[in-house]
């Protein structure tokens, strides 16, 4: 029975540890292979019927990069509106690129949060 380990950050003896812990049942040293190649690990096929409890095990040490995929999304969405200001003179700008200017520096200083939403003030405002 594979398992599959991707971005989890668990493996070796702390996943023997916490999926016997889980399924109440000791594993030997042997019972359970690595592959790192393809981030899976192999258990017994015995386990087939906690195949639930091991997933979970594994998925709770899966970090939640929500937050940061939100970050990342909303920065590339302003670098893409301040695109069309690069290489110009200020004065040379329009009102949409003088815009993706101030949402770029809004971005930076914390105005805006990672979702796109504006802030209160008194959140970012020192």
């Amino acid at each position: 029975m594979r398992v599959r380990l991707t971005k989890a950050g668990i493996c070796g003896a702390q996943l023997r540890d916490e999926v016997e812990a889980a399924i109440g049942e000791t594993l030997g040293a042997l019972d359970v292979v690595y592959y790192p190649d393809t981030h899976e690990v192999e258990l017994p096929d015995r386990l087939e019927a906690h195949r639930a409890t091991i997933e979970a095990v594994v998925q709770a040490h899966v970090p939640d990069t929500s937050e940061q995929d939100a970050r990342n999304a909303t920065r590339k969405w302003v670098a893409g509106q301040l695109q069309s200001a690069v290489g110009l003179h200020i004065s040379e700008t329009d009102v949409q690129q003088k815009l993706a200017l101030l949402a770029g520096i809004a971005f930076v200083v914390g105005a805006i949060d990672n979702t796109g939403q504006v802030r209160s003030p008194g959140e970012w405002l020192r």
